[in-house]
């Protein structure tokens, strides 16, 4: 068994509602005054953040208003990302930790946990089906059961629950997702230690029937696999690890 206080020291978590603490920059950083003003800048400088707190009149001791009223909700959200940074845990959670944010700063704090979080466990809580597509798995939840449970490409393949949230984006973005699902995959097979990438089947083109067809000729869409070079071998499969390459494990 491990002790609830040593439990919560190895994990961090993202939450939808960012907390921000009333106080300066610096204790929102680091309430407990572990680390050097180097490295809050650096965890500053890698959420995109150094240049707005220098900005600010007392920089790391500028006061924050109750809740971060004087942020942006993006910014707010990038002030709990650099904290995860600080404190370096194995095991981090994303509670729909970008789903109040705008598209740009979701793309930017997806870009931060996939580059400084590539050695931990991330566990992912998110409806926004791009924000998981390139994950080592997927576990897809229905009125409190599992419903399947892979990586995104092999569940798109299955074309079972998973699929038809997928297909419900539109023609567009289920190529978009498709195509991202299926590089994440090979990209996750090649970091696994003895797996051998080489050229895939073309034989599983995606044939979907869209509800809203008006831009999809006959009402489907027909993805085709791209041909790889020639003297490569099949993928046998994806044993993925928990680790986080491309990005995370998701629930």
């Amino acid at each position: 068994s491990i002790g609830l206080e040593e439990l919560r020291s190895r994990l961090s978590i993202i939450p939808q509602e960012p907390v921000v603490f009333t106080g300066s920059v610096r204790y929102n950083l680091d309430p407990f005054g572990e680390y050097a003003d180097a490295e809050l800048w650096s965890a500053l400088e890698k959420v995109q953040l150094k240049s707005v707190v220098e900005g600010l009149p007392g920089r790391l001791e500028a006061p924050l208003a109750e809740a971060g009223a004087n942020l942006s909700i993006g910014e707010r959200q990038l002030i709990c990302a650099s904290r995860a940074l600080l404190r370096r845990t194995k095991i981090l959670v994303l509670d729909e930790a970008t789903a109040a944010v705008d598209l740009e700063t979701d793309a930017l704090i997806q870009e931060i946990i996939r580059r400084e979080f590539a050695d931990c466990t991330v566990l992912t809580i998110a409806h926004r089906l791009n924000t998981i597509i390139d994950c080592h798995r997927v576990l897809v939840m229905d009125g409190g059961t599992i419903r399947e449970f892979g990586a995104p490409y092999e569940l798109l393949k299955a074309r079972g629950a998973f699929f038809e949230m997928c297909k419900k984006t539109g023609p567009a973005m289920f190529s978009h997702l498709y195509q991202t699902a299926k590089r994440a995959f090979r990209r996750n097979s090649m970091a696994k230690k003895g797996t051998n990438i080489g050229k895939e089947s073309s034989s599983f083109p995606v044939d979907v029937d869209f509800d809203d067809n008006a831009d999809v000729e006959d009402g489907n869409v027909l993805i085709e696999e791209e041909e790889e070079e020639e003297g490569e071998e099949e993928i046998d499969g994806c044993d993925n690890n928990n680790t986080n390459t491309g990005n995370s494990v998701d629930t």
